[in-house]
């Protein structure tokens, strides 16, 4: 398909501000285009939230309905609960930067020189996780570790499950 020279520069007007504003690449958006409109099952330029959560789902995402509603409310500019193309990037994006820093997180619990759960069990001690908790963020305070320790399951054998306790931390319960 041939552009003519104002096709492409809004082509490349949109692709540069969508890079600015999600850190998504041309390619990238080019892709999610292709996913948009194939879950656009009804062809209406947008997704509801059945056909987002078809989408997170093949994925290897698994929200909750809970989840949806707060992902479509934070990017829903004209309030109707419909999700068009650019609302649509801007969820993908926030969610992989929600699943880079989890797994950034993870990492961290079992790294193999410093990490508290060198062979990967995703169990940790309670006083650990404090540990960890306070290694992890520059400015954090230990009232602030204390409020989020009190979040964490401890099962009878004292240890806490801390991918389930990062997830959670993270709104993803």
């Amino acid at each position: 398909m041939m552009m003519s020279g104002s096709g492409l520069q809004r082509e490349v007007a949109f692709a540069s501000s969508q890079f600015i504003v999600t850190g998504l690449l041309p390619y990238e958006i080019e892709d999610l285009k292709k996913v948009f409109q194939e879950f656009d099952q009804d062809g209406n330029g947008s997704i509801d939230m059945d056909e987002l959560e078809l989408v997170l789902r093949s994925q290897g995402q698994n929200p909750t309905r809970e989840e949806l509603l707060e992902m479509i409310r934070e990017v829903d500019e004209d309030s109707n609960e419909q999700i068009e193309f650019e609302e649509f990037i801007q969820i993908i994006a926030k969610n992989r930067k929600d699943v880079d820093l989890e797994k950034e997180i993870v990492d961290e619990f079992t790294d193999k020189e410093n990490g508290v759960d060198r062979q990967e069990t995703g169990f940790c001690s309670l006083n650990d996780l404090r540990a960890m908790l306070k290694g992890l963020g520059e400015n954090i305070t230990d009232k602030e570790v204390d409020i989020m320790v009190k979040e964490a399951f401890v099962d009878r054998d004292g240890q806490v499950n801390y991918r389930q306790f990062i997830h959670g931390m993270m709104g993803k319960r």
